[in-house]
C-alpha cells in the first residue's frame, strides 16, 4: 500500500507497506515540522475511537476521562463535549455494523410523486 502524507500539501512524505502494515519502503521524509499539539490531539481522538470500539464504558465516562487528562492546550483543540460523545456513539455504530439509514427501504406515496404547478400554486 502506498502511503502519502495528506497534513500538507506540500509534503512529498510517502511509504510502501505490505497488506499487513509493514514497512517496505520509505520515500521522502516529511518537509515540515510536526505541530505537538495536533499530534497529541489525533493520538487522543484515536484513543476514543478504540476505547468506543473495544469497551463497554459509558459515552459520557470515555469523555470526561479524555478530558479530564488532557491538558488546557489540548482541550482547546480537541471538539466539543457533544462532538465527541457523537464521534464514540458512531464508532459504536460502525464496529456493531448498525445502519440508521431510514432511506433504504423509503418509497414515496404515489399522491406526493407528481405536482403540477399552476398559477405558482401547487396542485396534485
Amino acid at each position: 500500500m502506498y502511503w502519502r502524507c495528506w497534513l500538507d500539501s506540500s509534503c512529498s512524505a510517502t511509504i510502501i507497506t505490505d497488506l499487513n502494515y509493514e514497512l517496505k519502503n520509505r520515500g521522502q521524509t516529511h518537509t515540515y515540522d510536526p505541530n505537538p499539539l495536533e499530534v497529541e490531539k489525533r493520538r487522543l481522538l484515536f484513543n476514543i475511537q478504540r476505547r468506543a470500539a473495544d469497551t463497554v464504558e459509558s459515552t459520557a465516562h470515555i469523555v470526561t476521562s479524555i478530558r479530564s487528562n488532557a491538558a488546557e492546550p489540548i482541550l482547546i483543540a480537541l471538539p466539543s463535549h457533544e462532538a465527541l460523545a457523537q464521534k464514540i456513539q458512531r464508532q459504536r455504530r460502525k464496529e456493531r455494523g448498525v445502519i440508521l439509514d431510514n432511506t433504504i427501504d423509503f418509497e414515496i406515496p404515489p399522491h406526493l410523486k407528481v405536482y403540477e404547478r399552476t398559477n405558482d400554486q401547487f396542485v396534485r
